[in-house]
C-alpha cells in the first residue's frame, strides 16, 4: 500500500477559472475536492486547490491537471509506503477480536460479580483499542486509494506602462529622490557630530600649526 502526494504550480491567465476546472478535472476521474481558497498577494492572484484522485489515475489526472496552466512552475511527487504498518494493524485487530471472544466466554462462565466486573472493565478496553486500530486501518486504506494532489495556480500581475511623459509620476519619482538625498544627508551629519571629540582637535591642531606656518612665512612691514 503506497501514500501519494503531488505538489503542483501553475503559472495560468485566471487563477479562479483555473481552479474550478482542476475541480471538475478531479471529478471526471473520480474523485473530489478536499479544499480550495483563493487570494491576492504581491505577485498576483492565487489559487489554492487541493484535489483527491483514485490513485490508479493519477497519471491520467496528472497529465489534464497540467494542460490548465500557460506552463508549470513547480511539481515534486513523494510517495510512502505503507504496507508494514497496515499489516500490523490488521494482525492486531485480528488478535484483539480473537481475545475479545475469549473475554465473552469468561463472561458466561463468571458466577461472581466481582469477576464479572473486571472482565466488563477488560472488554471494554479492548473494544477501544479495537477502535482506534480500525480507526487507523480505514485512514490508511482511504489515503493509498486515493492520491492527494496539491495546486496552486498563480495569474500574474501584467505591469501596465503608459506611453508620454507624467508631470505627477515625475514629481512623485523628484520627491522620493529627495527623501533619500535627505535622509543620507542627515546620516552623514549624525556621524559627523557623534565623532567630532575625535577628529575635531586634530583639525583645530592642524588649523593653528598652518596659520603659524603662513604668519611665519610673511615678512613684516618695512620701517617707515
Amino acid at each position: 500500500m503506497v501514500i501519494a502526494n503531488v505538489s503542483l504550480a501553475l503559472s495560468v491567465d485566471n487563477a479562479v477559472d483555473g481552479a474550478r476546472l482542476a475541480e471538475r478535472t478531479a471529478e471526471r476521474y473520480g474523485g473530489f475536492v478536499a479544499g480550495s481558497n483563493v487570494r491576492d498577494s504581491d505577485n498576483g492572484r492565487e489559487a489554492s486547490v487541493t484535489l483527491r484522485v483514485p490513485a490508479a489515475r493519477l497519471s491520467e489526472a496528472l497529465s489534464d491537471l497540467r494542460g490548465i496552466g500557460r506552463k508549470v512552475t513547480d511539481e515534486s511527487r513523494t510517495t510512502q509506503d505503507v504496507t508494514e504498518e497496515y499489516t500490523d494493524v490488521d494482525s492486531n485487530i485480528r488478535n484483539l477480536r480473537a481475545t475479545e471472544t475469549q473475554i465473552f466466554a469468561l463472561i458466561e462462565k463468571a458466577t461472581r460479580v466481582e469477576e464479572i466486573l473486571a472482565l466488563q472493565r477488560e472488554l471494554t478496553s479492548i473494544r477501544g483499542q479495537i477502535e482506534r486500530l480500525e480507526g487507523r486501518k480505514r485512514v490508511l486504506e482511504n489515503r493509498s486509494d486515493f492520491a492527494t494532489i496539491a495546486m496552486k495556480l498563480v495569474e500574474p500581475i501584467t505591469a501596465t506602462r503608459s506611453d508620454g511623459w507624467s508631470p505627477l509620476e515625475t514629481a512623485t519619482q523628484a520627491l522620493a529622490a529627495l527623501g533619500r538625498f535627505a535622509e543620507r544627508f542627515g546620516t552623514l551629519l549624525i556621524w559627523l557630530l557623534v565623532f567630532f571629540p575625535i577628529y575635531g582637535p586634530v583639525i583645530a591642531a592642524a588649523w593653528w600649526v598652518a596659520r603659524r606656518r603662513r604668519a611665519a612665512a610673511t615678512p613684516p612691514p618695512a620701517a617707515a
